[in-house]
């Protein structure tokens, strides 16, 4: 249908232009509604004149006139096809298609069907409108059948796209179920009318029109009672007097006007009355004679797969990975089903992948059981049946969940050893009843370990307190790991008191999930990466499969060194400002109103109005408790060795040179681990022993070496000492000397400005590597001075920060060309 051209009469009401003037079939149109519909919102509104349409003279209204509605959504479509100027869209827009009856008079079963076809259609048609039909054909077959809806033909699929993209009209708003509708519609009224009937002397008829629930779509038990109720009034009629013909105008002419579609024409409603009245005759007269056939036709014909056969085709379906194509040609074959089977479907398909529509509705539903069974108990109890669990004795705060999950967004680290692109891990903790994010630490490496899981809920503790009842994690390192569920045995010498309770010392129970679906934080993930997808280096969440093939290259292009990461991936930092950006948007957004835990609420707005007065938070002074992992130790002749879990390394001073050999309780806070507290096991006397340093065992600069004599040499002090006490300071006995009192003062002072010297050149010594270092780090090339003090200013400034230390580089500059 064209858009109708309308051309304004010379007499117009007012001041009104000529072509600000539209009627209302124009603006049904334009808006794709029936004319009745805009008419009815145009019922208060003055015409400001009149338009010839098709020769036809039209009252027309002003677009300054129209409601408010009206003009907002005609504002609106003009944007959307390009019109900068309403009165240009009224004259020369395409009309959007509208069926002939309104959507109120059409069948519901046809309005059902279109709905149908525009479900499974419309994606099709979105993805790949542009092609040829013979390709959208192709797609939209293996869609239509894996919605399991009723078998079609290629060519009716075909009829069906071809007709919606006529409908369409270049507007490409193929979510419109109108436009799916059949060519012929039948008008139905909201209700039956059985006046004509009345009318006509049809009692029975009357009473079966009236008797329709749902005039629309009427069952075929009141189909039937109307043909029945429509013969017996026939048969009164004919027994009265009356002819034939006459009889049966009167009831075909109830039945057209009674509003119910019992055919799609009239004429098909006169066969349909002939058959009917020559099986009621044939019939003796008897409702059965009226009963629809085709229902006990197709019982008659139906196949039932026999039980063997079906086994026989689920064994072979089985060995070919689940598919039941090969399946069925090797049974057909080989002969190895049963011989009424094989006559039945003995007719060579056209299509060799083929299988027959009553075989495969036999096998398919069991067979899909047998595949998940078929790739292990694991897969089939993921995919099965779940328990429904019950939210309503949970509260916000009381489980906190948590997980890792590896992005799938490629970001490169400016500190990392490699800048090479990577994924990292990503670890979370969200609240079980609201999905709310806690917390989360993204790291820059492959692997994590439970000192970052336990550095996660201390940070998280100091927002949000702890948990009232305890964490929900998986296995794994997250369930065996004593830094975090504490030591379950008691085997020590020591109390349970004093062995690694763990966070369980705070009365936080610890569950671990056996599949993810108990585990409420898979789903936050899964929202979390539904938001990464557009942004740069995503990668899929199966890499392997569905990774981009920009992102491909773009990840060879880095690792091959031809280009920089930066052109195409984000920094660390900058990665953690777009997941903070994800995180905040997640929390606030709201959840729909049949959801089971929140409905229509946000996270953020539960998890806020939760009660606090109840929750654990061990504040400032108490938090060291939280950070600091407690393991009792044996202090060595080596020092205090900790376990790789705990961050390794050995720890010695002069404290545990006098504790060798004994049990002592470690204080190690996993977030700075280059020291450690150590205190007697009933928690006294806490000293500080700093980690030693290990030199390499090759190369190793000097400072390296005097730092590990210089440890070892405090951690052996007390020995030292204590032999020396003991043996009262002699070896060999030697003649003794005495010496005046000016000679040993002398070698005093001596002694003592030697040691001053030499403290002094170790500490410039020290100093100078470390300027060094800094230097080297930063890139800048700054004159080291002579002077100690002016050597200790550059370093405590170069320390402090990057503007200080490029003052001082400006300032050695000036100094120089002065």
């Amino acid at each position: 249908m064209r858009p109708s051209r309308q051309k304004p009469e010379t007499e117009n009401r007012g001041n009104q232009k000529s072509d600000e003037l539209v009627s209302i079939s124009r603006l049904a149109a334009l808006l794709g509604r029936d004319r009745e519909t805009v008419r009815e919102q145009l019922a208060t509104i003055e015409p400001a004149g009149a338009v010839v349409v098709r020769g036809q003279r039209a009252q027309a209204y002003a677009l300054s006139t129209l409601p408010t509605s009206i003009g907002e959504r005609l504002t609106e479509s003009a944007a959307a096809q390009g019109f900068r100027d309403l009165s240009r869209f009224i004259s020369h827009a395409k009309a959007r298609w509208a069926p002939s009856l309104p959507v109120g008079k059409l069948p519901h079963a046809q309005v059902e069907a279109a709905r149908s076809r525009c479900s499974v259609l419309a994606p099709v048609l979105a993805e790949c409108a542009d092609q040829p039909i013979a390709e959208i054909v192709r797609q939209a077959v293996p869609a239509w059948k894996g919605q399991g809806r009723h078998p079609v033909t290629e060519r009716t699929l075909r009829r069906w796209i071809e007709r919606a993209m006529s409908r369409d009209r270049d507007f490409s708003d193929w979510s419109r179920w109108e436009i799916y509708l059949d060519d012929d519609v039948t008008p139905v009224a909201a209700t039956a009318q059985p006046d004509v009937a009345r009318e006509l002397n049809l009692p029975h008829l009357e009473e079966a029109i009236a008797a329709v629930a749902v005039p629309a779509c009427p069952t075929s038990e009141e189909r039937e009672r109307i043909w029945h109720q429509a013969n017996k009034d026939a048969d009164i009629l004919e027994e009265g007097g009356a002819q034939a013909t006459a009889v049966q105008r009167a009831i075909l002419l109830a039945l057209e006007l009674s509003a119910l579609p019992l055919a799609k024409t009239p004429a098909a409603l006169r066969k349909a009355y002939t058959r009917k009245r020559a099986s009621w005759i044939e019939g003796g007269r008897r409702r059965s004679a009226l009963a629809d056939g085709r229902t006990q036709a197709n019982r008659d014909r139906s196949f039932t797969l026999p039980a063997d056969d079906k086994f026989t085709l689920l064994r072979l379906a089985l060995k070919a990975g689940g598919d039941l194509a090969p399946a069925w040609r090797q049974a057909v074959a080989s002969r190895l089903l049963s011989a009424g089977t094989l006559i039945r479907f003995q007719d060579e398909p056209a299509d060799k992948s083929h299988v027959p529509h009553s075989i495969r509705r036999a096998i398919s539903r069991d067979l899909l059981q047998l595949v998940q069974r078929n790739q292990g108990p694991r897969s089939a109890r993921l995919s099965g049946t779940y328990t429904d669990r019950d939210w309503s004795a949970v509260d916000p705060g009381d489980w906190w969940v948590g997980d890792d999950l590896t992005p799938p967004v490629y970001f490169w680290d400016e500190e990392a050893s490699s800048q090479q692109p990577m994924r990292g891990q990503l670890l979370m903790l969200c609240d079980a009843k609201t999905d709310y994010v806690l917390g989360w630490v993204l790291l820059s490496a492959r692997n994590y370990n439970a000192r970052c899981i336990r550095s996660l809920i201390t940070r998280c503790h100091d927002s949000h307190g702890l948990p009232r009842e305890g964490f929900l994690f998986e296995n794994g390192i997250w369930k065996q790991s004593r830094i975090l569920t504490g030591q379950k045995s008691d085997k020590d010498a020591v109390s349970m008191e004093d062995t690694e309770s763990g966070l369980s010392e705070f009365g936080c129970r610890f569950t671990h999930a056996t599949t993810p679906g108990q585990k409420t934080i898979e789903r936050v993930f899964g929202l979390l990466q539904d938001r990464m997808e557009d942004v740069p280096g995503y990668c899929g969440r199966d890499e392997r499969r569905d990774c981009p093939e920009k992102t491909r290259s773009q990840l060879l292009a880095v690792q091959s060194g031809r280009v920089h990461p930066s052109k195409y991936f984000y920094e660390k930092k900058a990665w953690m400002d777009v997941i903070s950006e994800i995180v905040a948007t997640h929390n606030a957004e709201r959840r729909s109103a049949r959801a089971k835990r929140i409905p229509g609420q946000s996270p953020a707005e539960v998890y806020e109005g939760r009660r606090t007065d109840d929750i654990v938070h061990l504040g400032e002074h108490g938090r060291h408790l939280l950070s600091s992992h407690r393991v009792p130790v044996t202090v060595t002749k080596q020092g205090i060795k900790l376990r790789d879990s705990l961050g390794g390394g050995c720890y010695r001073n002069q404290h545990t040179g006098e504790l060798i050999g004994q049990t002592v309780l470690a204080w190690i806070d996993v977030d700075a681990p280059e020291a450690i507290t150590i205190t007697t096991l009933d928690r006294q006397n806490p000293r500080l022993v700093e980690r030693a340093h290990q030199p390499r065992a090759l190369g190793a600069e000097s400072w390296e070496l005097r730092s590990a004599v210089e440890s070892r040499r405090s951690h052996m002090g007390y020995g030292d000492a204590l032999y020396r006490v003991v043996t009262g300071g002699r070896g060999r006995m030697f003649r003794p000397l005495v010496l005046d009192r000016a000679a040993a003062h002398l070698g005093a002072e001596m002694q003592r400005q030697k040691d001053a010297a030499a403290a002094k050149r170790r500490e410039t010594a020290a100093l100078s590597q470390q300027f060094d270092r800094i230097s080297g780090k930063v890139g800048i090339d700054i004159a080291k001075p002579e002077s100690p003090d002016r050597l200790r200013d550059l370093v405590k400034g170069m320390a402090a920060g990057a503007e200080h230390w490029r003052e001082v580089e400006k300032r050695a500059q000036e100094d120089i060309e002065l």
